[in-house]
């Protein structure tokens, strides 16, 4: 068995982030509130700041999810992902991720966003899996909750850990990428991390550390 490693996703694999572009989406669809685009960038500045109100998010960010079918929510975010995230992916993340399954590697993606938004990323990428923020159901339909934590923050050191436990890997053969200071704890746990297009606060941490620090060219940016 190749190496494990485990990806953020927005920031790091993409250059956008995925609950901001949903939102975008479901705007331009006419299926978001009027407040929903105020009600984003509060959020999103909260989240680069590592002080996100999960509570208070949860309520904004699943709210069309509610009462929906999966089914229904699928075909939305596979049109989400067309037209507001592939064009996004870093060539260079996405050449690594191919370069590491080719010689036999497992590659996750573990992201805060919601496992229905960022499940076509991880098909299109042919991950070995993805782990997302799960969606509660009731009688078949969203209930706008998560079924579980939001894998922000120590939550995904605390799956990591789990992870590792149950596969019987050392955490210090396992390689973590991230860019935000929300990653921060996935990273302490982990005994590979490296920090890719980190924010000025994990580059900070990243420096601190010594730990390797890679930049990938703006998208479009070779094409």
């Amino acid at each position: 068995m190749g190496d494990t490693h485990f990806f953020d996703m927005d920031g790091t694999l993409i250059s956008s982030d995925c609950d901001v572009t949903w939102k975008e989406f479901l705007i331009a669809e006419n299926l978001a509130g009027d407040d929903t685009d105020r009600l984003c960038q509060f959020f999103f500045e909260q989240y680069k700041a590592g002080c996100l109100d999960h509570a208070a998010f949860e309520l904004f960010q699943l709210r069309e999810f509610q009462g929906r079918t999966p089914e229904a929510m699928a075909k939305l975010a596979d049109r989400h992902f067309a037209d507001f995230v592939r064009k996004n992916i870093y060539p260079e993340a996405e050449a690594l991720v191919a370069d590491l399954l080719r010689r036999g590697d497992r590659i996750y993606i573990l992201t805060s966003t919601n496992e229905v938004i960022a499940a076509p990323l991880a098909r299109h990428l042919h991950v070995t899996g993805l782990f997302g923020s799960r969606l509660a159901l009731e009688s078949g339909r969203y209930t706008g909750r998560f079924n579980g934590p939001c894998l922000i923050g120590e939550a995904k050191a605390h799956l990591a850990e789990q992870f590792c436990a149950a596969e019987k890997i050392s955490p210090s053969k396992l390689f973590v990428y991230g860019d935000s200071i929300n990653d921060l704890p996935l990273m302490l746990f982990a005994g590979r991390p490296e920090a890719f297009n980190p924010s000025e606060a994990l580059l900070a941490e990243a420096q601190k550390h010594a730990w390797p620090v890679k930049y990938f060219a703006p998208v479009g940016a070779n094409q």
